[in-house]
């Protein structure tokens, strides 16, 4: 997800076509043609531009109303097809996808066989380097605590929600994720606690920093990030906890 304005101008998308697996999107105000996964310009007026990213989390509606209570609802029309005859309706469509996208893969310019094509990852970038997480370790485990240049950083995974998040993580600190719906400050003296937006929930504790996760699968990720590492031994596990309650 990206910031639709480059220069103060604001751009509209149309989707022109695939290239590296990935999508191609062309502005309607310059004719450019944009990298979906990296937000950069191809080619057009302002080749050489990069979109500001915006993060975004995959989660179920129940989690994230609890995270973010004013949030605003977008949802299509419906039926859609009956407002566009002859397009296939949404729903057939992402069942196509779904039989096709597990039989079939689009070219790219990286081979990497360290993860099977389809393994579903967690892709973290930061300056001292990036890594990918496979999601069903963390899925198994329920949190990682690992290293990613000198940042120690946690990920989490919320399985009512299915939901991951992660967080820069503080040297030597234990920390208790609880509902963002608690919003009661516990003493300073007690164990520091914060919501899943990263909300200090105990007094004289500051907040968390967020780290945006890429949620895809292993081809997706290495076309991208050709050097990247991937988690594969223990980290340090325990050092950080989830309350459920």
């Amino acid at each position: 997800m990206y910031a639709a304005n480059i220069n103060g101008q604001r751009l509209m998308f149309r989707v022109a076509g695939v290239y590296r697996r990935n999508l191609i999107l062309r502005d309607q105000q310059t004719g450019t043609l944009w990298q979906h996964a990296t937000g950069k310009a191809l080619m057009g007026p302002l080749k050489g531009a990069r979109l500001q990213p915006l993060g975004g989390e995959l989660t179920r509606w129940l989690k994230w109303k609890a995270m973010y209570p004013h949030t605003t609802l977008a949802v299509e029309a419906s039926p859609e097809h009956a407002r566009f005859p002859g397009l296939i309706p949404r729903d057939r469509l992402i069942r196509l996808l779904e039989r096709f996208t597990t039989r079939h893969a689009a070219s790219g310019l990286i081979t990497d066989d360290r993860l099977p094509m389809h393994e579903e990852i967690i892709g973290i970038s930061l300056d001292g380097g990036e890594k990918a997480y496979p999601l069903a370790v963390l899925r198994e485990q329920g949190m990682i605590v690992d290293r990613i240049g000198r940042d120690r950083i946690a990920i989490l995974y919320d399985a009512k929600a299915d939901h991951v998040v992660a967080f820069l993580c503080p040297e030597n600190e234990n920390i208790v994720l609880t509902p963002d719906n608690n919003s009661a400050l516990a003493p300073p003296d007690e164990t520091r606690r914060w919501t899943w937006t990263g909300k200090p929930l105990t007094a004289g504790t500051s907040p968390l920093q967020p780290l945006p996760v890429e949620r895809q699968w292993w081809l997706g990720w290495v076309e991208f990030h050709p050097t990247t590492d991937i988690w594969s031994t223990p980290a340090t596990i325990g050092a950080m906890d989830t309350d459920p309650t």
